[in-house]
């Protein structure tokens, strides 16, 4: 919806997204970038549906099933890695 309550349909071309890592494919790759010390926010379109509770997720899943999980195990890799470095963050 626009500023005046009416539908819209819009579409933009995102260019500033070069690479895509699978973490189903290489869990190793996603965990690599909580290393990235450049990387300083984390970006997600998961809708309610992605955002849901399940039991048998644990931390030493190769991902986990969950969104909140995975999300969850890098930021855990992020605070391990920096030795939970305040500046080190994300947003």
């Amino acid at each position: 919806l626009n500023e005046q309550g009416e539908a819209v349909s819009e579409a933009r071309l995102i260019r500033s997204v070069n690479h895509e890592i699978n973490p189903y494919q290489d869990f190793a790759a996603y965990l690599a970038l909580a290393h990235n010390a450049d990387i300083r926010f984390v970006f997600s379109n998961t809708t309610e549906a992605g955002i849901s509770y399940h039991a048998a997720d644990c931390v030493d899943d190769a991902p986990p099933v969950s969104f909140p999980a995975k999300l969850t195990r890098l930021l855990l890799e992020r605070f391990n890695h920096f030795e939970g470095a305040v500046d080190k963050g994300w947003v």
